[in-house]
């Protein structure tokens, strides 16, 4: 049975790590308190089953670490964590088992990370319903989840905002110019043809004070 013949503790960029030697080869790094729990010392002599376990758990804090640093840029779905992961090399268990942790610390929510997407486009880039659900899709929401985020879009205020933005750029063009150039802007951001026809003539009639 593997024997701990030596502990090491470093510092990473994530933080203190003990290196484990079993048999007088690194085996694997744990957390300080991961170490402590397992009561690792030299001399220690592990069951199989003890070092597999440790095995396990030193690849789900790996995965975790990396992990929190991606969610440190930006909120992240489900399936953008767990896609990550694998393809840093973590097996399908691991980045499971991460997943699954994550969403009990409250750090992986799809409600959540769908309305924060749908709060950034509005924000800074209006897309159309049409778009806007593929992307969400695309993220790994699913369908229930997707259409709960919007359940209460209004894509014809989202259209509004771009033309408004577009606007004082385009008055200098004749009306038949205008609308072609809004006409490409809005449908390459996704909004249905009806939307964009709907919410130019409300821009041609403010415009007209009507």
């Amino acid at each position: 049975m593997p024997t701990v013949t030596n502990l090491e503790t470093v510092e990473t960029r994530s933080g203190p790590v003990v290196r484990v030697f079993l048999d007088g080869r690194f085996a694997f790094s744990l957390d300080p308190v991961t170490a402590h729990q397992y009561r690792l010392g030299i001399g220690r002599v592990l069951s199989e089953a003890e070092a597999a376990d440790l095995e396990r758990q030193s690849a789900l804090e790996k995965a975790l670490s990396a992990a929190y640093r991606l969610l440190t840029y930006r909120p992240r779905s489900e399936a953008e964590i767990r896609g990550r992961l694998l393809k840093k090399g973590f097996d399908e268990e691991t980045a499971d088992a991460a997943v699954e942790k994550l969403r009990a610390q409250g750090l992986l929510d799809d409600l959540a990370f769908g309305r924060f997407w749908r709060e950034s486009r509005e924000a800074l880039s209006p897309r159309g319903e049409h778009l806007l659900r593929a992307e969400l899709r695309q993220k790994g929401l699913a369908r229930e989840t997707v259409q709960e985020v919007l359940a209460d879009f209004d894509e014809a205020e989202s259209a509004l905002k771009v033309v408004r933005a577009l606007w004082p750029r385009l008055v200098k063009f004749p009306p038949a110019e205008r609308r072609k150039r809004l006409w490409g802007q809005l449908a390459r951001r996704g909004f249905a043809p009806d939307t964009i026809q709907e919410v130019i003539r409300q821009a041609e009639r403010g415009e007209n004070g009507q």
